[in-house]
């Protein structure tokens, strides 16, 4: 539950700062951006309590591998979409919306 939680939050965040006109919406996407750093403790705990303890720092060590590859290429593609959205009628949100 807490996942979903955190999956919703960060879709309706990530909308919001596409759409933004005014601050009130990048506040809104700041607050429900917050929830979204509960998702990785959650993943981590869960996989933990799921597997046997001599295996234990391997699945941490494949969580963090995974947070370190979505850490490099998820920037790269927000890049991307920036690029060829650009001149679009989204302008700079499209990176964002592209995320959500």
């Amino acid at each position: 539950l807490i996942v979903l939680v955190c999956f919703v939050a960060a879709v309706f965040a990530n909308t919001l700062y596409g759409l933004a006109n005014g601050k009130e919406a990048l506040y809104a996407g700041i607050i429900l951006a917050s929830f979204t750093g509960m998702a990785f403790p959650t993943f981590s705990a869960i996989k933990a309590n799921n597997v046997d303890e001599s295996e234990q720092g391997r699945i941490q060590g494949a969580l963090y591998s995974i947070l370190a590859l979505a850490s490099g290429i998820g920037p790269l593609a927000m890049r991307y979409v920036d690029h060829i959205a650009s001149d679009t009628f989204l302008g700079p949100g499209a990176m964002f919306l592209f995320a959500a």
